[in-house]
């Protein structure tokens, strides 16, 4: 349970729109808007930052991999996280990953680290040209951060393989309380997300509708999702049209499990609790395959080849109807510190997550199966 409180009290301890040009007009005057995926409501919500020469950043500079270390050697001798490269804009198309093959060592999402900073849930639009993530990046920086630090920012790139330009809080979302771990829905209209506004000590989950300029509006709590403790981690299928999302009800205060919620309307159903992987552990995160067939999550579970305080494991089903069959540990991805996993591409081939090495922030890595040959 040690991990998961860490994270909870982290020191306080579509098909996707045709790609357009759009005219759109912001406080700094009329501009042009490559529109593709989500990145026009990046955009507004940056204030223009896909407008000029502004945008984005230049490109990382390629690490030395070791094979997966949290700290690698580099050139100079000095150490340093590993961190995700870029491809030559000319480059031929890819050929599929091997969907059978392990993950690669998990590197740092060029763009957006802040080494200071505590930097979690990182969930993507569908072409991953935008990236939504928690951050406590503005916080008074002469005392250690606390709980209601977070805030959701949101950043942009134009390629996959760039690294995301300058993040920026979305204001619409922020409050004096904690804000984070926000999901996109796969056609961009609504944004669940985790919340302690609304006067409770605990967290509830929230959702926003995001209008045709990409603000969000309409922010309104999740009532039927609600119990007496705490809501976190919201993840939205659409394979089987349900939020799956950890909550403590069972056992206040002592461990997570995961739950699901049919959506019904406007709203969602009682949720249930996934009882084939539930166990005495702490078990949060559920992180879905588009298909709804292979679920993540993060464990503080000490069996079944466990390497830390909290791994990333996983199971598989046939159907979206069906029960998962036993929990895998992804050994490949875990250390004997934390991983959590927050989102997977479409195709399957990169799962995001985020790792903490002992006292270090949180900092959002990006996992990648290799091409076939």
């Amino acid at each position: 349970m040690g991990a998961w409180l860490g994270l909870l009290h982290a020191r306080e301890d579509w098909k996707p729109e045709r790609d357009s040009f759009t005219d759109v007009t912001l406080a700094r005057g009329p501009c042009k808007v490559w529109r593709h995926g989500l990145s026009l409501a990046v955009a507004v919500v940056v204030g223009g930052v896909a407008c000029g020469s502004d945008y984005g950043a230049g490109p990382s500079t390629p690490s030395n991999d070791d094979g997966g270390t949290v700290g690698p050697e580099v050139a100079d001798g000095s150490t340093a996280p590993d961190v995700a490269t870029t491809d030559d804009a000319a480059s031929p198309p890819e050929p599929p990953c091997d969907l059978d093959a392990p993950f690669g060592a998990p590197m740092l999402v060029p763009g957006i680290h802040s080494p200071e900073d505590n930097d979690f849930f990182g969930r993507l639009s569908n072409d991953e040209l935008t990236i939504y993530f928690t951050s406590d990046r503005t916080r008074d920086r002469d005392r250690e951060p606390v709980v209601n630090d977070r805030d959701i920012y949101v950043a942009s790139r134009t390629k996959r393989t760039d690294p995301f330009g300058p993040p920026v809080r979305v204001d619409d979302l922020a409050t004096v309380k904690a804000d984070s771990a926000p999901m996109l829905t796969p056609d961009g209209r609504s944004l669940y997300f985790e919340s302690s506004r609304g006067g409770s000590l605990e967290h509830a989950i929230w959702v926003a509708t995001r209008t045709e300029t990409g603000r969000f509006t309409d922010i309104k709590r999740l009532t039927s999702l609600d119990s007496a403790e705490e809501e976190r981690s919201p993840f939205f299928s659409l394979a089987d049209d349900a939020l799956w999302f950890a909550s403590d009800r069972l056992s206040p205060n002592e461990r997570m499990a995961i739950y699901r919620a049919k959506r019904n309307g406007e709203n969602f159903d009682t949720p249930e609790l996934v009882e084939e992987l539930f166990t005495p552990d702490s078990y949060w995160c559920p992180v879905l395959s588009a298909d709804g067939l292979t679920i993540y999550w993060a464990s503080n579970r000490v069996d079944g080849g466990a390497k830390g305080a909290s791994d990333i494991w996983r199971a598989r089903r046939n159907t979206t109807s069906g029960r998962f069959g036993p929990p895998e540990n992804v050994s490949e991805i875990n250390t004997p510190f934390d991983e959590i996993p927050t989102w997977l591409s479409p195709d399957g081939c990169r799962l995001y997550l985020q790792r903490r090495s002992g006292t270090a922030p949180y900092s959002i890595y990006v996992a990648e199966k290799p091409r076939k040959k």
